[in-house]
């Protein structure tokens, strides 16, 4: 497969990396709710903010789950142009579509911080924690990652190499 000499290895690692992440977070959200409810219902006794650790391991496990499934192309799409096919009008369209991704996730960022000074006065919770580190910043990273991601898509796009992953996912056929 053809690649993008120094981005798409940068790429590649950063997507085992948050396949990693999100692995340790899905498992994390069980194991911090199911230790509450046994302290609960066994002791009698809470054993700390750990409902709260899950909810903040489930919003860090959606922005970088985006990043991730985007980089692999296993998200929810559909494919109204026909642009899934080869050729070179089907290219431009894939190519325009990660332009428009990567755009509408660097406004969003930009939002993201011109609204970072009031959130990083808000804290939350037991723990305090600041609503900007637990909301605000991880769908910042999650975005940015995105915009990583649409630029090896569009110059391996604008070379003409295949996508990546090499194979796209089968399409599911509604009857």
């Amino acid at each position: 497969m053809t690649s993008i000499p120094i981005l798409s290895p940068i790429c590649t690692l950063l997507e085992r990396l948050l396949g990693a992440i999100c692995l340790f977070l899905v498992l994390a959200i069980p194991v911090l709710l199911g230790t509450q409810v046994f302290f609960r219902y066994v002791f009698s006794t809470s054993i700390g903010p750990t409902d709260e650790l899950a909810t903040y391991a489930l919003i860090w496990l959606t922005f970088l789950g985006i990043a991730w499934i985007y980089r692999r192309r296993e998200h929810i799409a559909v494919d109204v142009a026909g642009i899934g096919g080869p050729g070179p009008v089907a290219r431009a369209l894939r190519i325009l579509g990660d332009v428009i991704v990567a755009a509408t996730s660097v406004i969003m960022i930009f939002a993201i911080a011109d609204s970072a000074p009031m959130a990083r006065r808000i804290t939350m919770g037991v723990m305090q924690v600041s609503r900007f580190w637990m909301h605000y910043f991880p769908l910042a990273l999650g975005l940015g990652l995105i915009v990583f991601f649409c630029v090896e898509k569009v110059l391996l796009a604008v070379v003409n190499a295949p996508d990546v992953p090499a194979t796209e996912p089968e399409a599911t056929e509604w009857t």
